[in-house]
Formats: structure tokens, sequence, C-alpha cells
């Protein structure tokens, strides 16, 4: 548990939103009053908001809730149903502040449901939030799927190298809030919160495979959550912001840590790792196969967009000094895996790199890119057994100017 009551409820709560000083909380979900996770986790929120002082409101399609609205409650703010709009825009109009549940199952529609949501916000105060992290703004996204844990824990001692040379940079917080975006199975988080004697850690991902084995580790301060890292827009809510190897997913990194930086209090950290290793020919024989037939054609646009988005150390360098971070440190480091031969790259790629490939191809046709890819990685490699994988990777690390108090 942690500091008083369900102190991870209100801390979820609190995440990545500043919260107004009174008001009234509208809780929106598509059901309440059951033992379903969409109904405890909505249930929470509803208790959260009452701890914090705030009037509560709850509005639903269908269980215990102060507005019942047929069907499920968000829909009808999507769908052109004028009864069901009224019932929506009459519930939220006493609303300084509304929390929503399972808003969508897509996230691609997030920003139309967001716009769409916010109109019916009666006060001059108009917040729509979704936990964690505030996730309202329409930044584009790279969408993965089939993020499977025992796959990408084939090669755990190795991706944890990496985390570990992150962390010795993080300074400890103590009784403070962090955020770890791109939490994967957990067990990396638990050791970011002890290590930074946090009051309050918070992991974030957006795979529910993954969030199934990170659940488990929660409490005393530490707890897991799904959310869409590319949607961050927190403001001034974190003592320290962590992301390791997760933001390569994300496209417009200048943008992207302006909005980071702007989740820190002053004195607050922000620590990233993301891979750097387009040059291998691991990264960039798969980059080849996805632009010939028949891939190219089934995944449309760019494919290879989500390989670019990595900067260069330098570029970073220059960015965190851009955004006003009084302290940094940023490094290109080259780390060395024995794997048993030279197929065992492809289990590794098949864990990270492959996944986006895998979220635009069919079934059918990610095996065949697949086993193309197999097949000119071998020819590139050759057959070794062991093989000495390299694998570069850009740490870095800062401080915005301003003291963090402890013990918050």
């Amino acid at each position: 548990m942690g500091r008083s009551g369900r102190p991870d409820a209100i801390d979820r709560h609190r995440a990545g939103v500043l919260l107004p000083a009174s008001g009234t909380v509208a809780v929106v979900s598509y059901r309440l009053g059951g033992q379903d996770s969409v109904s405890v986790e909505a249930a929470e929120r509803g208790w959260a908001s009452r701890r914090l002082g705030f009037a509560v409101t709850t509005v639903a399609g269908s269980g215990d809730a102060d507005r019942l609205v047929p069907g499920p409650a968000v829909d009808a703010v999507i769908a052109d149903v004028p009864a069901l709009r009224s019932d929506v825009a009459d519930a939220l109009s006493v609303a300084d502040l509304v929390s929503v549940e399972n808003l969508c199952p897509l996230p691609l529609t997030l920003a139309l449901v967001v716009s769409r949501a916010v109109n019916f916000l009666g006060r001059a105060r108009r917040e729509l939030v979704t936990m964690p992290g505030g996730m309202t703004m329409p930044h584009e996204t790279v969408v993965t799927k089939g993020w499977d844990p025992d796959q990408y824990s084939k090669f755990a001692a190795e991706r944890a190298k990496p985390f570990f040379d992150l962390l010795a940079m993080v300074q400890p917080v103590p009784g403070g809030d962090v955020i770890d975006l791109g939490c994967g199975t957990g067990e990396l988080t638990a050791r970011l919160h002890a290590h930074t004697q946090a009051g309050t850690t918070v992991g974030v991902d957006t795979s529910e495979a993954m969030l199934a084995k990170a659940r488990p580790l929660a409490g005393d301060g530490l707890c897991f959550d799904s959310g869409d890292l590319s949607r961050f827009d927190a403001e001034s809510s974190f003592d320290v912001v962590f992301a390791n190897a997760s933001l390569q997913w994300v496209p417009d990194h200048p943008r992207l840590l302006r909005r980071l930086a702007a989740g820190l209090r002053p004195g607050g950290q922000l620590a990233v790792q993301v891979p750097a290793n387009a040059g291998h020919p691991s990264q960039a024989i798969a980059t080849a196969v996805a632009q010939e037939a028949p891939f190219l054609e089934q995944m449309g646009a760019d494919p290879v967009a989500a390989a670019h988005a990595v900067c260069p150390p330098e570029r970073y360098a220059e960015l965190l000094n851009r955004i006003g971070f009084a302290d940094q440190h940023v490094r290109l480091q080259v780390y060395g895996h024995r794997l048993a031969s030279t197929a065992a790259v492809v289990e590794w790629t098949k864990g990270t790199t492959l996944l986006r490939f895998q979220s635009l191809l069919s079934p059918d046709l990610f095996s065949l890119f697949v086993e193309r890819y197999r097949r000119r990685l071998g020819e590139a490699l050759g057959e070794q057994a062991p093989y000495f994988y390299t694998f570069k990777r850009i740490l870095f690390w800062a401080r915005l100017p301003g003291s963090c108090p402890s013990g918050r």
C-alpha cells in the first residue's frame, strides 16, 4: 500500500494533470458498480477525487451511476443521437474536470472523441483527463501490436544493461513522483522506484500483455497503467521522467522532449535511453525488406518512419540546452552481446524492431516478411556461432534549474 488509505488510486488520479483547486469531477465510464476492471477503475477514480476534496458526479452506460445513458456512455459523445448527446451534455455541464475510464477502444479515435467531449464542458475551465499523463493531445503516434513479453524477455539480461547505466545517472528524489514511460513487464520499474526512493512511481505502457505481467508488482507507491507515451501532456507533475528504450517508437523528438520537460517540476530530471543502431545489418535489412513487394503495398505510407525518429547524440545535447536544462550528460555507447549464433539476432528483432512491420501486415504476409528477412540477414552476417552482436545506444540525463523538495 502506501501513504494513506488507497494511495495508488489517488496517485494515479493525480498523475500527469494539474488538478483544479476545488470543484466537481465527472467520472465517465462504460460501466459502474460491477467487479470488472472498468467498473473498479472508474470507482477508484471517484473515490480518489472525493479524497482529494472534489464533489463527484458519475455517468455510465450501465450499473450504479448518477446519470445512466442507454448504451455505452462514451458512445453518446461520438454518435449523432440527440437524446444521448443531450444526456451526456447535461451531466458534464456541472463539471470542472472530466475523468474518463476506457474512453474508446482505438487510440486513433481519441482526438475526435476529445474534441467533441470538450464541447460539452459547461464552465470556463475545460479539461478532459484520462489516466495516466493527461492524454488529450492529438499527436501523431506509432501504433504497434503483438508485444510478446516472453519473446521480449528472451534477452532480458542483455536489454537490462542499458537500463542500469541510465539508472545510475538519476539522483534519488525521496518522497517524490516518478513516471516510467514504456515500463514493459515492470521488473525494471520496480528497480527505478527503489533507486529514486519515490513516494509514487507510475509505470506506463501501451501493451496490455506487458502490463498483465507488471501489475502483480504494484504496491507501496508503485503502480502501473495503460497509456500512449506519444500523448504525454503533463504539467509540472513529476520529479523524474524516465524512458528506457521506448521513445524510438515516437516521431518528432524535438517536440516530444519539450513535452516531457513540461511534465517536470523545478529541479526535475529527464532520463532517456534510445537505440541508435539503424546502420547495423539487423536494422538496415529490415528497412530494405519493408520497401519491397508485396510488403510495401500493404503497409502503405512510410513503413520505416519510426526508424528515423532517433536523433544524433549531439542533437539531443543541443535540444536539452535549448529547452533550458541546467545540467546534462549525453553519450553514445556500444553494447556488445554474445549471442548463441547469428540466428539469434532474428529472435532479438522479433521482440522489438520487427513489431512496427507486424502491426501493418497480415499474419501471412508478416510470416513471409520474417522469412525473407531471416534469409537476407543470414547472407549478410554469415553462419557464426557464437555471434558478437554490437548495439549502439544513446543515453542522456538532464536536470532543470531549481531544487526539487523531498518528502513530498
